[in-house]
C-alpha cells in the first residue's frame, strides 16, 4: 500500500538538513578567515570585497546554469558535482598559508576567491 510518500522522502530530507547545516558552517568559517587575511597577508578591505565576491558570483552563475541542465544531467550527478566543488574549496582555502608562502600575495588573493567562487557552486548546485 502506498502512503503517498515518495519512497527516498526521508533520506532527501536529512539530505537537505546537512546541505543547509554545511552551508551556513562554511559561509561563517570563511566570514571568520576574511578578518584573519586582512591581518595575516595584508588585504585591504576591498580586496576581502573582490574575495567574497567571487562567492556570490559563483552562486548566481550556478543556480542560472544548474536549472538549465539539471534535467538533462540528472540531480545526482549535480550532487557528486557539488561535492567535488566543496572538496576542492576547502583544499584550495586550507593550502593558503603554502600558496602565500610560495607564490605571494597575488596568487594568494586569487587562491581565495577561486576557492569562495567554488564553494559558492557547490552550494547554488
Amino acid at each position: 500500500m502506498n502512503s503517498g510518500t515518495a519512497p527516498n522522502s526521508g533520506r532527501l530530507l536529512w539530505a537537505g538538513f546537512f546541505s543547509i547545516f554545511a552551508s551556513g558552517v562554511g559561509f561563517s568559517v570563511r566570514g571568520g578567515i576574511l578578518v584573519e587575511g586582512a591581518r595575516e597577508y595584508g588585504f585591504t578591505m576591498a580586496e576581502l570585497g573582490g574575495i567574497t565576491g567571487g562567492g556570490l558570483t559563483g552562486f548566481g552563475v550556478i543556480i542560472l546554469l544548474g536549472a538549465l541542465i539539471a534535467d538533462e544531467v540528472g540531480y545526482g550527478r549535480l550532487m557528486i558535482f557539488a561535492f567535488l566543488m566543496h572538496l576542492l574549496s576547502a583544499a584550495l582555502q586550507l593550502g593558503t598559508g603554502e600558496i602565500y608562502a610560495t607564490f605571494g600575495r597575488e596568487a594568494t588573493y586569487w587562491s581565495l576567491y577561486i576557492a569562495m567562487f567554488m564553494f559558492a557552486i557547490g552550494n547554488g548546485t
